[in-house]
């Protein structure tokens, strides 16, 4: 029996306990339950499998309740006395500083309470002399990266980071001189960075970085947006594939099992302290570690025990690394491919002995294998859920190896002679534009991918996982029978998404991009946006992408920007590459953001608004009111009256209170259903004539949760309540649908 597997499974589960759900004092109650029901169960000796699965089960849930619990307990109450205080600290640096939108930061360790914190620090400026080792002073305000006792957790605890510094004044550095030795990996990394800079095209660098190292920092947006689509971002989150493959490539240099064992454990250590030791890179590294040294003692290997005692190696370490989405990628994708690649490899290729035929039913197989656990997972972390991943991964499995060989020998070649690193990189680029090709391809189709901005892709996945079980159950397996229920399942799902819009009459969203707005404004014949911008950036256009997409809807009949502000035409560009548009209304006002917003728009009808415009379709009217002020920035808001369904709504991005009342004066406007409040509640917007003269019953508020303007502000929200609105909040309420 795998005992030490079942004692991981209750091990995992009580960290994943701890960090979500339990508070610290229950979790050490339990703990004590649970390690005396394991007693008892050892006491026992149970000799049937189930009861000796559940004592193993019940010791890994003690333990694991009890040592998550103290650790958390014993390495957050040092940072909980120091949150919110400013004070003098000094921070070894254990990296290169990275630029950020206000400066940069870096990690590094200080001493607190006589032990030594991971802290990421933000500097006012980047200082490009800094280095792994050098010391810095300076006054900084310290912030828990996140509180303790089952609150949310953050990204950066699942990395061992428990404080953030912000710089307040002077930094005092005191250089390094001659970097320690424990930090070489970092400066190794920042070499290979720079060499395959040098080496490969501006087209192909970052992938080729992003492939080798795990470093996504030079892909754009939209690349890593085209290859999560596409069902490839896997492959540029250095993992299990890439240590195989460093492997193997060793293997076929040295031609010996043990001369390859001996280079082979220091080398893929080194390349995981390079790749940052993040868990699913460390997590291949000790599972082939495991059997190498089984090998060399002629044991048998176990795949499955040897994941489990990597699983809880890593756990032991930080039990927080729970909550780390490339753990659980990395774990769920290789329990799957455990129990599931092998038979269907064996259904694909039968007794067939094509090359050709077995090589495709391998990557089949593990395609499938690794999306069992993992498709709920990417559905749950970023809301897409791949149904061209297979297709891609076959096109492009042999490419990958293939590539990530080529660019690890053009570093060797470019460290030792340029001209031929360059050549070598050169024919590799091909590959990587291969690559990203399939990727943008695959991402384009209208149907690759389903979207959690519809209700309807979780119903399918619940339904498609409780058929997988019901088939699992059964004696008699019908292959056929299965993919066909599946099949129909998927179109049922994205037929009633379709469907479903077009029952209703009209219908007002207020997409939650954050700190920014995005309306979509529908009836049963057309389609309009008002704006696409927010906090996320370019983000915001691929929600709102997401959205319509979901809805069937591959072209809008108009899309409107108010202004030129970031957080109102931010994700235009992005929109527009996913979305084809009839036509773009735009204030006709300078500004930097109109560039851009001009290119991104090149295939669709430009209309400057300098005058009133009416847009009639059979079950809306559109106003579009040009400006109300000569002035730039929010003085010139386009104004947008939409009307369908006995319903009004007015939209008047973010003019002011002086600029509302000219539009009073101006225009006639009736009595409103649905206003969406202007510059996402300000106290300069919204005032009291608008309000007493057109009376909405409900206002929708587009704002970020926590955001720096303390949006929105309450004396609008006191006017809101005294004109009677019923007040909705995206910061609150998330996406806001209105329907009629």
């Amino acid at each position: 029996m795998r005992k030490l597997m079942w004692f991981t499974l209750g091990f995992g589960g009580a960290c994943a306990l701890t960090e979500y759900l339990m508070p610290t004092e229950i979790g050490l109650r339990l703990a004590l339950c649970f390690l005396l029901l394991g007693a008892i169960g050892l006491w026992r000796r149970p000799q049937k499998l189930p009861w000796r699965a559940a004592v193993c089960l019940c010791l890994g849930l003690g333990v694991g309740l009890a040592w998550s619990s103290l650790f958390q307990t014993a390495t957050l109450a040092p940072t909980k006395a120091v949150d919110g205080e400013t004070r003098e600290i000094t921070v070894t640096l254990t990296d290169y500083p990275e630029a950020t939108d206000y400066g940069a930061s870096v990690t590094g360790n200080m001493r607190l309470s006589g032990r030594n914190y991971q802290i990421l620090l933000y500097l006012y400026e980047k200082d490009g002399s800094l280095q792994p080792g050098d010391q810095l002073t300076l006054q900084a305000k310290l912030r828990l990266t996140a509180e303790g006792g089952g609150s949310e957790p953050t990204y950066h605890r699942t990395k061992g980071i428990f404080l953030l510094g912000y710089a307040r004044g002077q930094v005092k550095v005191q250089p390094a001189g001659k970097t320690p030795f424990r930090y070489y990996p970092a400066v190794l990394r920042k070499a290979v960075n720079t060499l395959l800079q040098t080496l490969f095209s501006a087209d192909t660098a970052p992938f080729a970085k992003a492939l080798l190292l795990g470093d996504k920092s030079g892909l754009g947006y939209a690349m890593r947006n085209e290859m999560s689509i596409a069902g490839l971002s896997h492959i540029v989150a250095v993992s299990g594939m890439h240590v195989t493959i460093l492997f193997g490539m060793l293997q076929l240099l040295t031609g010996r099992r043990r001369r390859s064992a001996l280079l082979g454990v220091p080398l893929l250590f080194l390349f995981a302290a390079v790749a940052g030791f993040t868990p699913s890179v460390t997590r291949a590294v000790i599972m082939l570690c495991l059997m190498l040294l089984a090998q060399t003692l002629r044991r048998d290997y176990d795949p499955a025990t040897a994941l489990s005692a990597a699983a809880f190696l890593l756990l032991a370490v930080n039990p927080m690394v729970i909550a780390s989405i490339s753990f659980q990628l990395s774990v769920g994708a290789l329990t799957g491919i455990f129990l599931v690649s092998g038979r269907i490899h064996r259904f694909l290729a039968g007794e067939s002995e094509n090359f050709l035929r077995r090589a495709l039913s391998s990557s089949v197989a593990a395609s499938c294998g690794a999306m069992l656990f993992t498709a709920p997972l990417v559905a749950a972390y970023f809301g897409t859920v791949s149904l061209v991943g297979i297709f891609t991964n076959v096109l492009c499995f042999w490419a990958i190896s293939a590539c990530f060989c080529g660019i690890a020998v053009s570093c060797v070649l470019g460290a030792v002679w340029l001209p031929a690193g360059k050549l070598a990189a050169w024919c590799v680029g091909w590959l990587c534009r291969y690559i990203l090709m399939v990727a943008r391809a695959a991402a384009g189709f209208p149907f690759a991918a389903m979207y959690t901005q519809s209700i309807y892709t979780t119903l399918f996945l619940i339904a498609f996982y409780m058929l997988l079980g019901v088939f699992a159950l059964q004696k008699c397996r019908k292959k056929k029978i299965f993919a066909s229920c599946a099949a129909l399942l998927l179109l049922l799902c994205t037929g009633l998404s379709w469907l479903e819009p077009t029952l209703d009459r009209m219908r007002v969203t207020a997409i939650d991009v954050g700190q920014g707005q995005c309306i979509l404004l529908q009836t049963r014949d057309c389609n309009f946006l008002v704006d696409c911008g927010g906090s996320y950036g370019e983000e915001a256009g691929e929600m709102a992408a997401r959205l319509l997409l979901s809805q069937g809807i591959f072209r809008l009949d108009g899309l409107i920007l108010t202004h030129y502000d970031a957080d109102h035409a931010g994700g235009i560009p992005q929109l527009l590459s996913r979305i084809s548009c009839d036509a773009v209304y735009l204030p006709d006002t300078e500004d930097a953001m109109r560039e851009r917003v001009v290119s991104a728009a090149e295939k669709s009808k430009l209309v400057f608004v300098t005058q009133d415009l009416i847009i009639d379709s059979k079950t809306a009217k559109l106003q579009i009111f040009a400006p109300v002020s000569e002035k730039s920035g929010n003085e010139s808001c386009i104004t947008v009256l939409f009307t369908a369904a006995k319903c009004d709504t007015l939209i008047t991005g973010d003019l002011g209170t002086e600029e509302e009342n000219r539009l009073l004066a101006q225009k006639n406007l009736p009595d409103l259903e649905i206003l969406i409040v202007g510059h996402h509640g300000s106290a300069t917007s919204t005032g009291y004539r608008l309000l007493k003269r057109l009376q909405p019953e409900i206002a929708v508020i587009s704002v970020g949760a926590n955001n720096r303007y303390g949006h929105p502000a309450g004396e609008v929200l006191q006017r809101l309540y005294k004109a009677g609105c019923e007040i909705l909040r995206t910061d609150q309420d998330g996406t806001i649908l209105i329907r009629r």
